[in-house]
């Protein structure tokens, strides 16, 4: 993806108000802020009109709860948001300059619950998946822009979740491979890159299908992950106790991919080896 020019401009007099992000050369606008703005959210006429919205809460152990939808009046819907959903602190609306319709917010929702879906890091509020709108070939390709730029923004904003599996695959060549073995007492292991602050599993990964009750007990967000993931057409499955897994899959934290490996609670600090020197994640840090 190529480098694009983002600005953030903050609304208010606190730098923790209400924030507004365009690119250059781009109609789409997003304002991103939290559910203590409300009075300033007001102030503004254009968060009157239709858009793509994300709720999220504050990530824990690399898991973050998210809600995705639209509407043809964000400020009005987002004011529900606020008193009747209590999990969420942050939003951040998608809109445009007169260019966005209902069928194109419909089919964006669509779009991204459909990926959201898929990624081990989201874990989804919506009850259902939406219906999405049947758009003609050129405003699908007119869409594509959209759906490049909206992810663009997510990920500058360190809230990229998502995995499209659209992008140029990266590899170890940018970063460094470190390694753990899936199980006590087998030869098979699990690969992980680490490219700056993102972490990837690897596809040919070995996971444990057997969950220590711990894990389930006492960890249930890993552990809900972990059984949607190994009963997915992510993984094939080896035998009783070890799967494969297919996909690259990014992650913000060593610790979360750890835990899918060894399906227990697993500090991936030290868990993680590198295939280069055999130090740890943590050993690197401390030199």
């Amino acid at each position: 993806m190529a480098s694009k020019s983002l600005k953030i401009f903050v609304t208010g007099d606190s730098p923790r108000s209400l924030k507004k992000i365009t690119l250059f050369n781009w109609s789409g606008f997003a304002f991103l802020g939290t559910r203590t703005h409300k009075k300033q959210l007001e102030q503004r006429q254009e968060l009157s009109g239709t858009g793509l919205y994300f709720l999220f809460s504050d990530p824990m152990d690399g898991i973050v709860k998210m809600y995705i939808g639209e509407t043809d009046n964000f400020l009005e819907r987002i004011k529900s948001h606020i008193s009747n959903k209590e999990w969420w602190n942050h939003f951040i609306v998608f809109q445009a300059n007169d260019s966005l319709n209902k069928a194109h917010v419909r089919y964006l929702e669509q779009y991204f619950w459909s990926i959201a879906k898929q990624s081990p890091q989201i874990e989804l509020d919506n009850s259902t998946g939406p219906g999405g709108a049947n758009l003609s070939e050129e405003d699908k390709a007119d869409l594509e822009i959209f759906k490049e730029n909206i992810l663009y923004v997510l990920e500058a904003l360190n809230l990229g979740y998502f995995q499209t599996g659209e992008a140029t695959p990266r590899t170890a060549e940018e970063g460094q491979t470190y390694e753990t073995n899936t199980l006590s007492g087998r030869d098979e292991m699990a690969y992980m890159d680490k490219i700056e602050d993102t972490y990837i599993l690897k596809a040919g990964s070995h996971l444990c299908l057997k969950a220590k009750p711990s894990f389930e007990n006492n960890h249930g967000s890993y552990y809900a992950k972990w059984k949607e993931l190994t009963n997915s057409d992510q993984v094939t499955k080896v035998d009783e106790e070890i799967c494969k897994l297919n996909v690259d899959l990014e992650f913000t934290s060593p610790s979360v991919c750890a835990a899918l490996v060894k399906a227990r609670a697993t500090n991936g600090l030290t868990a993680w080896r590198n295939k280069n020197n055999n130090k740890t994640l943590k050993d690197e840090l401390i030199e």
